[in-house]
């Protein structure tokens, strides 16, 4: 008898470390694989899918991908999932809450067990073409922390399912070095993404809608917007747009590296021009803090040249113009930091422009050989922005 308890308590024991404490490993036991390796360890092949028939249910979908690569939380709660009447729940044996909801199609498990804890959920969407998308989520809160999905089509004509590579794409960091996590939804059909910024400190929540066959970015909600509108160390002669008009709202935003420090600038555009993207505001954000660097209008526009360097002006200095005055103004940033900023100004039938100390500002005022370095042409750096919408 006391051999058949020992047997019982070591059963047990490497049942709960297969749950559990396994996971901080990057390794395999056996033909499991773990929230820390699944990623890496899966192939660009088919899987087929049994009796998937046109509409298969996301269990026997998760139960296909289970058996192409074992997993140690899916293949805890796909065990439940052979109780049919199983549902819900709210609290299993390792502190957290299991779901299998075929009806939505969504499964789910969390194993809240401190630095060894896991979590898995699944859901599933039809497509128009008669396909199924099929997103797994798999993460661990801490040593180290992950969080991931894995996309699928299933072809009901083949019956198999394939990585779905454009569903993985659309669901990219707005910003490649920050970290995601992913919110699948029980009910509905869209995506929510918390990007946290390595850099900024601050979240991004990402709303991705679903257009039928797949889900493309939609918008984004954060504090750091409101943050930046109420910035009020502007370096710019023109003024903050913001106070040009009444009830400010931000419409979109772009992210530009213009320093080249890993570490973008942030472009806002206000809500009544986003067409054309005028009436723009310039920042950085560094350790918490914002700077403003400048703001364009109807007749002025940013022209974003290398080294740093942001132009604000309808045209380029040193152009040769020989009718009426033209001014430039010129921010100069580096290690997104701000460092200079200057105005120059070119008179009629003149066609150069003069050095003045007092149309400068910042840390270290501009030298006149770098004022003339500004006014020789500068080279456009080709920025292909991206201009994403604000909620």
């Amino acid at each position: 008898m006391r051999h058949l308890w020992i047997l019982a308590a070591a059963i047990l024991f490497a049942c709960c470390q297969a749950k559990a404490g396994s996971e901080t490993e990057n390794m395999t036991e056996g033909d499991t694989l773990y929230t820390s390796n699944l990623q890496e360890s899966i192939k660009d092949k088919p899987i087929s899918v049994p009796k998937g028939d046109d509409a298969p249910d996301i269990v026997t979908l998760l139960t296909a991908f289970n058996r192409a690569y074992p997993t140690s939380d899916l293949s805890y709660v796909l065990n439940l999932a052979k109780d049919p009447k199983f549902t819900r729940s709210e609290e299993n044996e390792y502190g957290g809450y299991d779901v299998i909801d075929r009806k939505n199609g969504y499964v789910g498990t969390d194993i809240t067990s401190g630095a060894d804890g896991s979590y898995m959920d699944a859901a599933l969407w039809k497509r128009n073409d008669g396909h199924r998308l099929l997103v797994l989520h798999f993460g661990k809160p801490t040593d180290p922390e992950i969080d991931y999905v894995i996309c699928y089509d299933y072809d009901p004509a083949k019956q198999q399912m394939t990585l779905d590579k454009t569903e993985a794409e659309a669901l990219q960091p707005l910003w490649e070095t920050n970290k995601q996590f992913f919110t699948l939804p029980q009910q509905g059909k869209d995506i929510q993404v918390r990007e946290w910024s390595r850099t900024w400190w601050v979240d991004l929540i990402n709303t991705y809608t679903w257009n039928g066959q797949y889900h493309e970015f939609a918008y984004t909600e954060s504090d750091i917007f409101e943050e930046l509108m109420n910035c009020d160390n502007l370096k710019s002669n023109w003024g903050l747009m913001w106070e040009n008009i009444e009830d400010p709202k931000v419409a979109e935003y772009a992210l530009v590296d213009l320093d080249d420090d890993d570490n973008p600038e942030i472009i806002l555009c206000e809500a009544t021009d986003i067409e054309n993207h005028t009436f723009q505001n310039l920042y950085t954000y560094v350790q918490g803090k914002a700077e403003d660097l400048g703001c364009t209008d109807r007749s002025h526009e940013f022209h974003l040249k290398k080294n740093g360097c942001i132009l604000m002006g309808n045209a380029d200095v040193g152009m040769g113009l020989d009718i009426g005055s033209h001014a430039a103004e010129y921010t100069v940033i580096k290690n997104s930091r701000f460092q200079h900023h200057t105005i120059s100004v070119m008179r009629p039938n003149e066609g150069k422009t003069d050095y003045d100390e007092e149309m400068t500002d910042g840390e270290k005022v501009i030298t006149e050989k770098e004022f003339e370095s500004l006014n020789a042409p500068l080279t456009e750096r080709n920025y292909d922005l991206v201009w994403r919408k604000v909620k």
